[in-house]
Protein backbone atom coordinates (compact mmCIF):
# COMPACT_ATOMS: atom_id res chain seq x y z
CA UNK A 1 0.00 0.00 0.00
CA UNK A 2 1.13 3.24 -1.15
CA UNK A 3 1.50 6.24 1.31
CA UNK A 4 2.30 9.74 1.79
CA UNK A 5 3.95 12.27 3.79
CA UNK A 6 2.19 15.68 4.70
CA UNK A 7 5.30 18.19 6.62
CA UNK A 8 5.01 21.62 7.18
CA UNK A 9 9.03 23.13 7.72
CA UNK A 10 10.63 26.54 7.71
CA UNK A 11 11.24 27.71 4.42
CA UNK A 12 14.74 28.43 5.27
CA UNK A 13 16.25 26.20 7.93
CA UNK A 14 13.71 23.28 7.41
CA UNK A 15 13.35 23.47 10.94
CA UNK A 16 9.81 21.41 12.25
CA UNK A 17 10.20 21.45 15.62
CA UNK A 18 11.64 23.04 19.16
CA UNK A 19 11.10 21.12 21.82
CA UNK A 20 8.73 19.06 21.07
CA UNK A 21 6.68 21.83 19.76
CA UNK A 22 5.94 23.26 16.44
CA UNK A 23 7.38 26.67 16.68
CA UNK A 24 4.47 28.68 15.25
CA UNK A 25 0.84 28.93 14.93
CA UNK A 26 -0.90 29.80 11.64
CA UNK A 27 -4.58 28.63 11.13
CA UNK A 28 -3.99 27.90 7.57
CA UNK A 29 -1.30 25.96 7.69
CA UNK A 30 -3.69 24.05 10.48
CA UNK A 31 -6.23 23.86 8.46
CA UNK A 32 -4.50 22.44 5.52
CA UNK A 33 -3.45 19.64 7.63
CA UNK A 34 -6.95 18.62 8.98
CA UNK A 35 -8.41 18.96 5.38
CA UNK A 36 -5.76 16.70 3.75
CA UNK A 37 -5.41 14.47 6.69
CA UNK A 38 -9.31 13.50 6.85
CA UNK A 39 -10.87 13.56 3.27
CA UNK A 40 -11.53 10.33 1.93
CA UNK A 41 -13.21 9.65 -1.53
CA UNK A 42 -15.42 6.67 0.26
CA UNK A 43 -17.17 7.99 3.05
CA UNK A 44 -17.56 4.77 5.18
CA UNK A 45 -13.53 5.22 5.24
CA UNK A 46 -11.11 7.15 7.18
CA UNK A 47 -7.46 8.35 6.77
CA UNK A 48 -4.43 6.57 8.77
CA UNK A 49 -1.82 9.19 10.72
CA UNK A 50 1.45 7.03 11.32
CA UNK A 51 3.91 8.80 14.08
CA UNK A 52 6.41 8.55 16.12
CA UNK A 53 6.08 8.65 20.27
CA UNK A 54 8.05 12.12 20.18
CA UNK A 55 5.52 13.51 18.05
CA UNK A 56 2.48 11.38 20.30
CA UNK A 57 3.69 12.84 23.19
CA UNK A 58 4.24 16.91 21.49
CA UNK A 59 -0.09 16.12 21.12
CA UNK A 60 -0.04 15.26 24.59
CA UNK A 61 -1.12 11.92 23.93
CA UNK A 62 -4.34 13.16 21.95
CA UNK A 63 -5.67 11.33 19.26
CA UNK A 64 -6.34 13.43 15.99
CA UNK A 65 -10.31 13.12 15.58
CA UNK A 66 -11.82 11.42 12.36
CA UNK A 67 -8.89 9.67 11.75
CA UNK A 68 -6.95 6.13 12.57
CA UNK A 69 -4.13 7.11 14.60
CA UNK A 70 -0.99 4.76 14.72
CA UNK A 71 2.07 5.14 16.92
CA UNK A 72 5.52 3.76 16.01
CA UNK A 73 6.93 3.12 19.55
CA UNK A 74 8.48 -0.14 21.18
CA UNK A 75 8.38 1.86 24.50
CA UNK A 76 4.79 2.51 24.57
CA UNK A 77 3.54 -0.65 24.11
CA UNK A 78 4.39 -1.86 27.26
CA UNK A 79 4.16 1.51 28.92
CA UNK A 80 0.60 3.52 30.59
CA UNK A 81 2.11 6.86 30.42
CA UNK A 82 0.27 7.58 27.59
CA UNK A 83 -3.19 6.91 28.66
CA UNK A 84 -5.50 10.15 29.66
CA UNK A 85 -8.83 10.06 30.19
CA UNK A 86 -9.66 11.77 26.53
CA UNK A 87 -7.92 9.37 24.80
CA UNK A 88 -9.68 7.00 22.23
CA UNK A 89 -8.31 3.67 20.90
CA UNK A 90 -4.52 4.15 19.69
CA UNK A 91 -2.79 1.43 17.42
CA UNK A 92 0.62 1.02 18.62
CA UNK A 93 3.45 -0.83 15.88
CA UNK A 94 7.08 -1.23 16.58
CA UNK A 95 7.98 -0.29 13.11
CA UNK A 96 7.09 1.84 10.10
CA UNK A 97 6.96 -1.16 8.11
CA UNK A 98 4.92 -3.68 10.62
CA UNK A 99 2.46 -0.78 10.61
CA UNK A 100 2.26 -0.02 6.77
CA UNK A 101 1.57 -4.03 6.27
CA UNK A 102 -1.39 -3.52 8.74
CA UNK A 103 -2.96 -0.93 6.86
CA UNK A 104 -2.84 -2.97 3.64
CA UNK A 105 -4.69 -5.82 4.67
CA UNK A 106 -7.12 -6.55 2.73
CA UNK A 107 -9.59 -7.37 6.07
CA UNK A 108 -8.60 -4.45 7.47
CA UNK A 109 -11.86 -4.17 9.86
CA UNK A 110 -10.90 -0.16 9.97
CA UNK A 111 -11.17 0.35 5.98
CA UNK A 112 -8.09 2.78 5.39
CA UNK A 113 -8.26 4.90 2.54
CA UNK A 114 -5.10 6.93 2.46
CA UNK A 115 -2.36 6.82 4.88
CA UNK A 116 0.14 10.03 6.01
CA UNK A 117 3.48 9.93 8.18
CA UNK A 118 3.47 13.37 10.04
CA UNK A 119 6.54 13.01 11.94
CA UNK A 120 8.71 13.39 13.43
CA UNK A 121 12.36 13.62 12.02
CA UNK A 122 13.52 10.28 12.33
CA UNK A 123 10.29 8.89 10.79
CA UNK A 124 10.14 11.23 8.00
CA UNK A 125 13.91 10.04 7.21
CA UNK A 126 12.92 6.74 7.09
CA UNK A 127 9.36 7.31 5.26
CA UNK A 128 11.69 8.82 2.26
CA UNK A 129 13.79 6.35 1.86
CA UNK A 130 11.16 4.08 1.36
CA UNK A 131 9.86 2.50 -2.04
CA UNK A 132 6.04 3.01 -0.86
CA UNK A 133 6.07 6.60 -0.50
CA UNK A 134 4.30 8.12 -3.24
CA UNK A 135 2.89 11.50 -2.58
CA UNK A 136 4.46 14.60 -0.37
CA UNK A 137 2.16 17.62 0.58
CA UNK A 138 4.98 19.99 2.10
CA UNK A 139 4.22 23.77 3.33
CA UNK A 140 7.21 25.80 3.44
CA UNK A 141 6.67 28.38 5.99
CA UNK A 142 8.10 31.97 6.14
CA UNK A 143 7.88 33.30 9.77
CA UNK A 144 6.85 37.26 10.04
CA UNK A 145 9.89 38.00 12.41
CA UNK A 146 13.55 38.95 11.88
CA UNK A 147 14.66 36.95 14.74
CA UNK A 148 16.69 34.28 14.30
CA UNK A 149 14.56 30.91 14.82
CA UNK A 150 16.39 27.91 16.74
CA UNK A 151 15.26 24.47 15.87
CA UNK A 152 16.56 20.98 17.17
CA UNK A 153 14.44 18.86 14.64
CA UNK A 154 14.24 19.23 10.98
CA UNK A 155 12.72 18.20 7.90
CA UNK A 156 15.35 16.07 5.22
CA UNK A 157 16.32 17.57 1.95
CA UNK A 158 13.73 15.76 -0.74
CA UNK A 159 15.43 13.72 -3.04
CA UNK A 160 14.48 15.88 -6.42
CA UNK A 161 15.77 12.49 -8.93
CA UNK A 162 12.77 10.64 -6.87
CA UNK A 163 10.02 13.25 -6.19
CA UNK A 164 8.90 15.82 -9.07
CA UNK A 165 7.00 19.24 -7.71
CA UNK A 166 3.66 18.56 -9.50
CA UNK A 167 1.84 21.58 -8.25
CA UNK A 168 2.88 24.80 -6.47
CA UNK A 169 -0.09 26.96 -4.64
CA UNK A 170 0.22 30.14 -2.22
CA UNK A 171 -1.98 29.61 0.21
CA UNK A 172 -1.23 33.01 2.48
CA UNK A 173 1.90 35.29 2.61
CA UNK A 174 3.07 32.85 5.57
CA UNK A 175 2.02 29.78 3.72
CA UNK A 176 3.68 27.86 0.63
CA UNK A 177 2.07 24.71 -0.60
CA UNK A 178 4.36 22.60 -2.49
CA UNK A 179 3.07 18.91 -3.91
CA UNK A 180 5.66 15.84 -5.13
CA UNK A 181 4.27 12.62 -6.51
CA UNK A 182 7.02 10.08 -6.89
CA UNK A 183 8.49 9.98 -10.52
CA UNK A 184 7.30 6.46 -12.79
CA UNK A 185 9.94 3.88 -12.12
CA UNK A 186 12.01 5.95 -9.20
CA UNK A 187 12.90 3.42 -6.62
CA UNK A 188 13.62 3.83 -2.52
CA UNK A 189 16.75 5.45 -1.90
CA UNK A 190 19.59 4.16 1.03
CA UNK A 191 20.67 7.66 2.04
CA UNK A 192 18.64 8.03 5.13
CA UNK A 193 19.59 4.17 6.37
CA UNK A 194 17.59 0.61 6.35
CA UNK A 195 14.37 -0.13 7.27
CA UNK A 196 13.42 -2.47 10.09
CA UNK A 197 11.52 -5.44 9.23
CA UNK A 198 9.19 -7.35 11.24
CA UNK A 199 7.43 -10.12 10.78
CA UNK A 200 4.03 -9.26 12.71
CA UNK A 201 1.70 -7.01 10.15
CA UNK A 202 -0.75 -6.94 13.57
CA UNK A 203 -0.79 -4.48 16.14
CA UNK A 204 -1.01 -3.90 19.56
CA UNK A 205 -4.64 -1.99 19.80
CA UNK A 206 -5.17 0.13 23.16
CA UNK A 207 -8.21 1.32 24.18
CA UNK A 208 -8.19 4.40 26.62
Amino acid sequence: MNFNVIIAYSKNERGIGYKGQIPWHIPEDMRFFKKITTTTTDIHRKNAVIMGKNTFQSMLYKPLPNRINICISNSLINSNEWRTPNNTEILLFSSLEEALRFCSLPYNIYEIENVFVIGGEQLYKEALQHEKCNKLYCNEITLETEEPQIYDTFFPEINTDIFKVVQRETISDRVMSIYYERATGAAGTDAVGELDGGAAAFPSIING
